[in-house]
C-alpha cells in the first residue's frame, strides 16, 4: 500500500495517562516506531508535544473514546494536523489488547491512509456550542428551582398568586390557607 504519511503519530489517551506512537518511514518503505506513555496532565501533555515535535512529527492520529481525547485535541490543535479516529473503524485484533499495541496501530492505519476523520467543528463553534449548552442547563436549572418554590409554599398551605402566570421577580400577594373558624 501507499504511504500517505511518512512521519505521523497515533495517540490512545485514557484518563489518567495516554500512548503516543511515532512511525518514521524512510525512503526504502522500511518504518520505525517510537513509543511512549505520558500523564495526561498539563505538563505532560506539554512534553509529550515537545516530543512529537523533537521528532518532526507533524500529523497525528487520536481515538475518541469517551470525554478524555477533548483536553488533549484542544492543547495539539494548533501545532498539529489532527485526525479523531472513530474506535468502531479502527478495531485491531482480538488477541492481547494494549495500549501500546492500540496506539501503534492507530499510526499504522495513519501511515497508509486507512482512517477515516471524524467531523469536529472548528474551535470557535465549539466554544458556542458549550456556552449555548450552558445556558440551556442553567434556564432548565432555574425553571426546576421555580417549581420546587411553588411545591414548597403549596404544601406549606400558602398561597401564591401571582399577576403574571408564573413566578418572576414581581409583586406578588401572599396569603396562608388557614381554616375558617
Amino acid at each position: 500500500m501507499k504511504v500517505v504519511h511518512p512521519i505521523c503519530a497515533g495517540i490512545d489517551v485514557h484518563k489518567s495517562f495516554m500512548t503516543v506512537a511515532i512511525i518514521t518511514t524512510r525512503n526504502n518503505g522500511i518504518y520505525e516506531t517510537a513509543v511512549k506513555s505520558f500523564s495526561t496532565m498539563m505538563d505532560d501533555i506539554s512534553k509529550a508535544i515537545f516530543w512529537l515535535h523533537e521528532n518532526d512529527c507533524h500529523v497525528v492520529v487520536m481515538e475518541s473514546t469517551g470525554k478524555y481525547w477533548i483536553p488533549v485535541f484542544n492543547l495539539m490543535e494548533d501545532s498539529f494536523t489532527l485526525t479523531l479516529a472513530n474506535p468502531a473503524f479502527t478495531k485491531t485484533f482480538p488477541d492481547n489488547k494494549t495500549d501500546r499495541r492500540d496506539a501503534k496501530w492507530l499510526a499504522e492505519l495513519h501511515r497508509l491512509g486507512l482512517v477515516q476523520p471524524s467531523f469536529i467543528p472548528p474551535k470557535h463553534i465549539r466554544e458556542l456550542r458549550d456556552l449555548t449548552r450552558y445556558r440551556h442547563k442553567l434556564i432548565r436549572a432555574r425553571s426546576a428551582e421555580k417549581s420546587r418554590i411553588y411545591n414548597i409554599l403549596t404544601v406549606c398551605n400558602l398561597m401564591l398568586f401571582c399577576r403574571y402566570r408564573y413566578l418572576r421577580e414581581v409583586r406578588h400577594e401572599y396569603y396562608a390557607c388557614c381554616p375558617t373558624v
